[in-house]
């Protein structure tokens, strides 16, 4: 899980560390409301370009 969720925020931060890290923090702590609102991102694609272009 850990390894996939580094890979999900170089995908959506780049070369943001402070992102990236907040990112994978939030994750870990806020697990479940976390990969319910990816899956909510998941299924609308036009919601997940926007959060690409304005994370």
């Amino acid at each position: 899980m850990l390894r996939s969720l580094v890979r999900l925020s170089w995908r959506v931060h780049g070369e943001q560390p402070l992102r990236r890290w907040k990112f994978m923090v939030r994750s870990v702590l806020y697990g479940a409301s976390h990969r319910s609102w990816l899956e909510y991102l998941r299924r609308h694609a036009w919601l997940h370009r926007m959060v690409l272009l304005r994370p």
